[in-house]
């Protein structure tokens, strides 16, 4: 779609520049019955502020901001910012930015409504030389979410010809849904609406955006980002009817001087990541000059895809001081492993799970048992003593499915062997022949345990323990022990053989937190902490162990599968965008 807008200025740019600016930021999560609770809404508000207040000349004291607020209170700031801007004859620009529900005819502010025909006769009325007013309206979905219910044309597409200097712009079209991204942690629109006034949407080279470049920046990349969405395309659109002539200067990225410069040599699609890993930039840059982007001071790291090859590179930014990028700092890496354009991450992700480690284990009821099962042999001064390690080794194999990337259900395998051989003797003196006669038992003893966990799971972190995940669930462990011996007394030249099998299961809840980092686009890797709940030794649910001595009764061992394990694991994303 081929783009022209030309926007007119009653004021000079010198006026302009110098004069008051007033925003009123208005954010609403809840949209009433039948609107799912918007997720981001919040963050759209802080980053609108954040750029006026650094970037737009606003001072922090003209940004009325209002979360979750009555249309009592939206008419009672409206009134507030009416009479300030009446008190000052420098009043250049007023804002009113919307995040949140709205139909044709309202904005959705919970179970409460605010007429757009009262907003836009109030709008007029404000005593600015501009009024811009910029509308992301949207409900929720899953990774992708859908503003504003029911499709209906928007509002915004009313002609207004009584209105002198208004532009309003909106983000999206008629019979298109707008939409915000878990990947941007922002409604889409406003992430690259707020990035335009950081600085990506200079085309002149000069530093400074105009509400046409950032706009068109704004529709460019909005477009990009949800094409391939599942809710759709989503177009932004403008309206504008002013007087006079001249540019509206929204932004000026010199006025901090706190930044990255993209050398003029790079080209291709640029990512700039925080310390937390957030997407805080993206864009398409042309080698055709070069570019700033207006950051918080801090440590960033910057991917550039170059026609399919991809490179980083680390850039730190200080206090009022940019911080210049070359094309040669950037070294070549594999791909891009975490991150997808446009916030249209598959909801529904697949992975296999490959892991070991070691967990603890309590067998001291068993080692008791065990020795007293062999008692017997103490009439032949043989004294059987068992041990079992404090730490066995597991390996395990599951799959992962996860929901939102915040929602996660796991099937585990593991297992485990241990094996064993206790070789007993003692020496006898017979009386008459005073000759030394050998008594010897060897035990065969193995140990295997085989589970299967099941369990849920919910990433609640933010910041650097976003990849952690709590969970809990249930292990089904089975366990088989297989003990043989064999007894020789040399005096009588008698050798016996005895073997016994001792098979069942146990059932056992456990919770587990689980940290993954990404190593490559479809390869993570991560540690788990899993704390199994057993309060002490069980009998197994179905045993069939008798003692040696056939005429004995049946005899049980007590397990205990409780006690806490660490794992290591790889897991090999299946299906990820």
């Amino acid at each position: 779609m081929k783009f022209r807008v030309c926007l007119l200025l009653i004021l000079s740019l010198s006026a302009i520049l110098c004069a008051e600016r007033y925003a009123i930021l208005v954010g609403n999560s809840r949209g009433g019955h039948g609107y799912s609770t918007l997720k981001y809404v919040k963050n759209d508000i802080l980053s609108v502020k954040n750029v006026f207040n650094e970037f737009c000349n606003f001072k922090e004291a003209n940004i009325l901001t209002l979360v979750n607020k009555s249309p009592e209170d939206l008419l009672t700031n409206l009134d507030m910012v009416k009479n300030k801007i009446d008190g000052n004859s420098k009043v250049a620009m007023f804002v009113f930015y919307y995040s949140g529900h709205a139909d044709a005819e309202h904005l959705l502010m919970g179970n409460q409504v605010y007429p757009l025909s009262l907003l836009k006769k109030r709008l007029r009325e404000m005593n600015s030389q501009i009024n811009i007013a910029i509308f992301d309206a949207c409900q929720s979905g899953s990774f992708t979410r859908l503003k504003g219910g029911v499709l209906q044309a928007p509002f915004l597409f009313k002609e207004e010809s009584k209105i002198e200097g208004q532009i309003v712009l909106y983000s999206s079209s008629a019979n298109e849904y707008s939409q915000e991204s878990d990947l941007y942690k922002n409604s889409i629109f406003t992430f690259h609406f707020v990035n335009a006034l950081r600085g990506c949407g200079d085309m002149s080279g000069d530093r400074k955006i105009t509400l046409s470049e950032a706009y068109h920046y704004s529709y460019n990349h909005t477009v990009s980002s949800t094409m391939h969405s599942v809710s759709g395309v989503q177009h932004p659109g403008y309206q504008f009817k002013i007087q006079g002539e001249g540019k509206v200067i929204i932004s000026d990225v010199n006025i901090r001087n706190s930044g990255i410069v993209l050398s003029k040599h790079l080209e291709g699609t640029i990512l700039v990541l925080n310390r937390e890993r957030n997407i805080v930039t993206e864009l398409e840059k042309e080698p055709t000059s070069e570019l700033t982007i207006a950051l918080n001071p801090g440590t960033y790291e910057v991917i550039n895809n170059r026609k399919g090859t991809i490179f980083k590179s680390m850039a730190r930014v200080n206090t009022r001081v940019l911080t210049r990028i070359k094309i040669e700092q950037f070294k070549r890496i594999r791909s891009m492993p975490v991150y997808s354009k446009g916030g249209t991450k598959r909801p529904f992700l697949v992975g296999l799970t490959l892991s070991g480690g070691a967990a603890t284990a309590d067998y001291s009821r068993l080692q008791s048992q065990s020795n007293s099962y062999f008692s017997n042999y103490s009439l032949h001064n043989l004294y059987p003593s068992f041990s079992f390690p404090r730490f066995k080794g597991l390996f395990g194999l599951g799959i992962a499915f996860s929901i939102k990337n915040q929602f996660h259900v796991t099937v585990h395998h593991e297992y485990t062997r241990i094996n064993k051989q206790y070789d007993y003797a003692s020496f006898t003196v017979d009386p008459i022949t005073q000759q030394s006669n050998k008594k010897a038992l060897t035990i065969e003893d193995t140990l295997s345990l085989f589970a299967i966990r099941s369990g849920v799971g919910y990433s609640p972190f933010k910041g650097w323990f976003n990849r952690g995940t709590v969970s809990a669930g249930v292990e089904f462990a089975y366990i088989n022990r297989n003990m043989s011996s064999t007894f020789s007394d040399q005096q009588f030249a008698i050798t016996s053989k005895s073997q016994g099998v001792d098979f069942g299961y146990l059932i056992v809840p456990y919770v587990a937190l689980d940290y993954h980092y990404p190593l490559h686009r479809k390869v993570d890797a991560g540690a788990q902490l899993l704390y199994r709940i057993q309060g002490g030794a069980k009998d197994l649910l179905e045993s069939k162990l008798s003692k040696y001595d056939k005429n004995s009764e049946h005899f049980n061992f007590r397990y205990n599968a409780g006690g806490l394990t660490l794992n290591f694991f790889i897991r090999f994303m299946i299906n990820r965008l």
